[in-house]
């Protein structure tokens, strides 16, 4: 797939795939023209039906799964792994 000059990336849970959704069809009801690559890191958890959704909405689905940073276990249960998915931007 060719790069676009535009991406759109999304970090989201299993349980807000349809957040993800109303934000895909928003763009491309109200700015068409855009037509920009879309990465959605996933936490893992994201039901197989709304990733297919997610996909005929243009998205690319990754599951999140970041470097060993060296994070203490009291941190990881605070924010969770998912937290770190808006630095992969």
């Amino acid at each position: 797939m060719p790069k676009r000059p535009l991406a759109v990336m999304l970090g989201i849970t299993g349980d807000l795939g349809f957040a993800a959704g109303c934000l895909l069809l928003s763009l491309a009801r109200h700015s068409p023209h855009l037509k920009p690559d879309i990465l959605v890191y996933t936490d893992g958890k994201l039901p197989t039906a709304d990733e297919s959704l997610l996909r005929e909405l243009g998205a690319v689905c990754v599951p999140y799964s970041p470097d060993d940073a060296g994070l203490r276990p009291s941190v990881v249960e605070q924010f969770s792994f998912q937290s770190l998915a808006r630095l992969e931007g």
